[in-house]
C-alpha cells in the first residue's frame, strides 16, 4: 500500500511503539493489545477496524483516565497482569479471578490516596519470611494462594523486567529522527489487493 514502517528494535512491536508514545513521539497506539499499557502506553485506540462489513467502533483508552478514574498505575497493571495473565504467562495464578485480582487493586488504590505505594514491591514482599500484611482482605486472600502453592514463581522478575525496561540501545534509535524518518505518501491503491 506504500505505508512506511519501521521494524522495532526491541523485537516487540507494543514495546515499541508504547515507548514512543510514552516518550511523546505518537498520539497513540492502535493494538487490541492490552499489555501495551503495561510497556507504559499513555493513549491506545482498539477496535480499529476499517472493514466495510461491519461498523467503525474504535474505542480510546487513556492511562489519564485509568489512573483518574480506578487509581491504577502502571504498576497496578503489571501486577494485574502477573495475576491473570499475560502475553508471557497466560495462566496468572491458578483460583485468582477477575474480581478478587481488581478488587486488591481497587484496595491499594485506596490505600495509595494515604500513603505512597510501591505496588511492585508489596508483591514482591508476600515471600519474605518478615513479610508484614497491609491489612487489606483481598492481598491475603491472594498471597494465601500464592504462598500456599510452591509451585507458583511469584512474581515473575523477567516478566516485570519485560514491561519496566527498555534497552538503551532501543531507546538511543526510537528517539532518532534518522531511525524513525517516516515519510507519509498517497496509498498505494492500485496494487493492494483486499481479500
Amino acid at each position: 500500500m506504500g505505508v512506511t514502517v519501521i521494524k522495532s528494535p526491541c523485537g516487540e512491536a507494543e514495546k515499541a511503539c508504547a515507548f514512543l508514545n510514552l516518550i511523546g513521539r505518537c498520539d497513540g497506539v492502535i493494538t487490541d493489545d492490552s499489555d501495551v499499557f503495561l510497556y507504559g502506553a499513555k493513549c491506545v485506540y482498539k477496535n480499529f477496524c476499517m472493514d466495510k462489513k461491519s461498523e467503525i467502533k474504535i474505542e480510546k483508552y487513556s492511562m489519564e483516565k485509568i489512573e483518574n478514574d480506578l487509581g491504577y498505575t502502571r504498576e497496578h497493571l503489571i501486577v494485574l497482569g502477573l495475576i491473570l495473565g499475560c502475553d508471557y504467562d497466560s495462566n496468572g495464578v491458578p483460583g485468582v479471578g477477575v474480581a478478587n485480582a481488581t478488587k486488591f487493586l481497587s484496595e491499594l488504590a485506596e490505600l495509595n490516596k494515604t500513603r505512597p505505594l510501591d505496588v511492585l514491591e508489596i508483591i514482591r514482599s508476600w515471600r519474605k519470611p518478615d513479610y508484614k500484611t497491609n491489612g487489606l482482605k483481598y492481598e491475603d486472600r491472594i498471597r494465601k494462594i500464592i504462598v500456599s502453592n510452591n509451585q507458583i514463581v511469584f512474581p515473575n522478575e523477567k516478566i516485570i523486567e519485560e514491561f519496566m525496561t527498555m534497552s538503551k540501545q532501543s531507546q538511543i534509535l526510537l528517539s532518532q529522527e534518522k531511525y524513525l524518518k517516516i515519510i507519509w505518501k498517497r496509498p498505494n491503491l492500485k496494487d493492494c489487493q483486499v481479500s
